[in-house]
């Protein structure tokens, strides 16, 4: 299961925020991520973002950390 939520103030920032989470044999797995997109140029978007484990299970991490850069 995923659900995602996208924020935008202004035009060129977008605040994301996602859940992720997972039922196994094993137990229930799950993390929060929270970031930032900036939208650098009509072509260029910057990716921050971080996050942490929420529900204890294989798979999850303690924390997590993203970055990325999107050319189009």
């Amino acid at each position: 299961m995923s659900l995602a939520v996208t924020f935008f103030h202004v035009s060129f920032i977008e605040f994301v925020a996602e859940y992720r989470g997972s039922a196994s044999s094993t137990g229930p797995s799950g993390e929060f991520i929270g970031g930032v997109k900036f939208l650098a140029g009509h072509n260029v978007e910057v990716n921050l973002a971080g996050g942490a484990g929420s529900l204890p299970g294989i798979g999850t991490p303690d924390y997590r950390g993203v970055f990325g850069v999107t050319v189009a």
